[in-house]
């Protein structure tokens, strides 16, 4: 387990703190969000996507790779296809030629909240 905290003049005297969970038995993540005295007039938005399915050298150990390989680039989200559910979404991704698929897919649960597909 990480904890996070994320501090900010836009934040005043509150911060968000972050407690990452890795999973035991598949590749995956449990994320959590906590707001610390937030100003009302923060909002939290966050994004997902650039899902390529790409391996880096020793499968992402930071160091290893140029930092800009985990930028968010257009060419990673190429043939990504996403489908909204409740509270959470579907990426298929890893776009084989070959046979015209994706080859992998991820599900993702999120709180309640707004869930909208953009472009960025």
């Amino acid at each position: 387990m990480m904890e996070y905290e994320i501090h900010d003049a836009l934040l005043g005297n509150g911060f968000f703190k972050l407690t990452v969970l890795a999973s035991a038995e598949t590749e995956g993540f449990l994320l959590k969000v906590e707001e610390h005295n937030i100003p009302e007039a923060v909002g939290l938005h966050w994004l997902f996507g650039g899902a390529s399915g790409k391996k880096f050298h020793r499968d992402g150990d930071i160091g290893a790779d140029p930092e800009s390989v985990f930028y968010l680039q257009p060419e990673y989200a190429r043939h990504n296809s996403y489908e909204l559910k409740e509270n959470g979404f579907t990426l298929q991704f890893n776009w084989d030629a070959k046979s015209q698929t994706n080859k992998k897919s991820l599900l993702a649960k999120v709180p309640e909240g707004q869930l909208t597909l953009g472009s960025a």
